[in-house]
């Protein structure tokens, strides 16, 4: 059963099995993990990630939003997952037709009328991988 992970509770996780390293970046908006697991130096894990049991996330990775992560999976060094995807069947894939994160203060930019569009798409890695 998957538990939110609070960093307050960072000394339990550990003394139940799971190792999470102190320069792991870890948010709490939304992730969940199911304990033991084990987090490398210098992760980067965002909002809305769930990690099965006895996972291995190896140092340097980075898990971007919205990726859920199977039971008993290994994850080399410096892997990303769930990289930002830009649509490719529009105007064009510049970020100005769907956000203003860039160009926050060009009135400009600002004012163009935006589109929906999901940066992070859900990506699934199965169990056993």
């Amino acid at each position: 059963m998957s538990s939110r992970f609070l960093k307050k509770n960072i000394n339990r996780y550990i003394s139940s099995g799971s190792e999470i390293s102190k320069t792991a970046t870890i948010s709490e908006k939304d992730v969940y993990f199911e304990f033991p697991i084990h987090i490398a130096p210098n992760t980067s894990i965002a909002a809305a990630v769930q990690i099965g049991k006895y996972s291995f996330i190896n140092s340097g990775s980075v898990i971007y939003p919205n990726v859920y992560i199977g039971s008993y999976v290994s994850l080399g060094r410096n892997v990303q997952i769930g990289l930002a995807q830009h649509p490719v069947d529009w105007l064009s894939s510049h970020t100005f037709q769907y956000g203003n994160g860039q160009f926050p203060n060009d009135d400009k930019f600002t004012s163009l009328k935006k589109q929906s569009h999901k940066m992070h798409k859900d990506t699934v890695v199965g169990s056993d991988v």
